[in-house]
């Protein structure tokens, strides 16, 4: 017998046994034929087996080898290549799965696909709106998936898409409610933020993430730290919504609100509420070349106070510094307090405009006005609109 017909007959038994085994293990009707059979195990290598729930396909694998026992219990699988797992439209919802094992158990809807430390499960993960379609990279120490629930579980996992970066020691989904648990500590990683808290949860159906306990956020474009007891994170808009013990520290500012807002579009922070804030220094509004130009001996003592702002909403613009008080705001610094409806600072000229009832108070001597312009730069100072005053003089002896 030549070398060729050897191969070829070689090739053909490989065929029937591979054929033969997958009738053994997934058919029906070879399972009856079994049942009288004393107890063996199954092996074959180099295998593709798809898998079916309910006529619908619910996975393919390839591997280099797989072990069944008789009544198909367990079914273990190593060395996954290019693996899919599908959804009950038979749509993809795992792709290029790698793998060192995997455990099957085809009538229970249930896959358990394990890495190792050194060698991780790796795949492309879909998650409906957040990537719009297109596919995440997820890379994990477990995977489990009930198919017969709709629901999987990850283990150490990183998943990572244009929008973000997740990390997470343990992932629940549930695809019914198409929402994602995270816990403990998760942490995630954008562009423009780095966000930690208790526990995560991500709705990717209108793709928000939302945190809960100890939530703790750096902002990467401003150096703002913010720490709160609720995220809601719009995932698609960059936008941000906290709420429940807010603080936010920033440049030696430190405020509290009840509420804070965030769009990183436009750099605008909004804290709402019963809006307190400590500037540590005068100064910290003032660019570095304006101090050093400061002569007046009083203005430097004043620049180098702590101030006191309250009020009911606060505005903050990273890109271009500008900041408004807005409702019932009072300013104190040390012996100095002013009042007015509304505050605002523009840092590109260093002024300070208060508006509306404005009641100024300095050293017991105090004003009254409609409005006050004050050019820090400039050292200047000026009130309009049915200005009231009262001066005392102190005479001398």
């Amino acid at each position: 017998m030549s070398v060729k017909q050897k191969i070829i007959i070689a090739l053909i038994a490989l065929l029937v046994i591979t054929t033969l085994t997958y009738l053994y293990i997934f058919s029906p009707d070879v399972q009856l034929l079994k049942a009288t059979q004393p107890t063996k195990t199954v092996e074959a290598k180099i295998i593709s087996i798809i898998g079916r729930k309910n006529g619908k396909k619910f996975f393919e694998i390839n591997a280099d080898a797989i072990k069944s026992d008789k009544d198909q219990s367990d079914i273990e699988v190593y060395n996954l290549k290019k693996c899919k797992i599908y959804d009950e439209k038979s749509e993809p919802v795992l792709k290029d799965l790698y793998a060192e094992h995997a455990l099957i158990r085809q009538y229970e809807g249930y896959i358990k696909i394990t890495g190792d430390q050194d060698k991780p499960v790796t795949a492309l993960i879909k998650l409906e709106n957040i990537q719009k379609g297109e596919f995440s990279k997820l890379k994990a120490k477990t995977i489990v998936i009930r198919n017969n629930i709709k629901k999987a579980y990850i283990e150490n996992a990183i998943i990572t898409n244009k929008k973000l970066t997740l990390y997470s020691d343990n992932i629940e989904i549930d695809a019914n409610q198409k929402l994602a648990k995270c816990y403990p500590y998760p942490k995630i990683k954008t562009p423009f933020l780095e966000a930690k808290a208790t526990t995560f949860e991500i709705n990717y159906s209108q793709n928000t993430l939302m945190g809960t306990n100890e939530v703790d956020i750096f902002l990467k474009n401003n150096g703002a730290k913010i720490k709160s007891d609720y995220m809601l994170f719009y995932i698609d808009k960059d936008r941000l919504e906290l709420k429940e013990n807010v603080k936010i520290s920033q440049k030696g500012k430190f405020s509290t609100a009840e509420k804070l807002e965030y769009d990183n579009s436009t750099g605008q922070i909004v804290l709402r509420n019963n809006v307190k804030t400590i500037i540590e220094k005068g100064s910290a509004f003032l660019r570095e070349d304006t101090i050093k130009k400061i002569r007046n001996a009083e203005t430097k003592k004043i620049l180098q106070s702590g101030i006191f702002v309250s009020c009911d909403n606060f505005y903050m613009n990273s890109v271009n510094g500008d900041a408004t008080a807005e409702g019932s705001v009072l300013i104190l610094q040390k012996n100095n307090r002013a009042k007015s409806d509304n505050a605002f600072f523009a840092e590109n000229s260093e002024t300070l405009t208060l508006n509306g009832n404005v009641y100024v108070e300095k050293n017991k001597q105090w004003l009254k006005t409609q409005k006050i312009i004050a050019s820090l730069s400039k050292e200047e100072f000026e009130a309009v609109g049915n200005v009231q005053s009262e001066i005392k003089i102190k005479r001398k002896r």
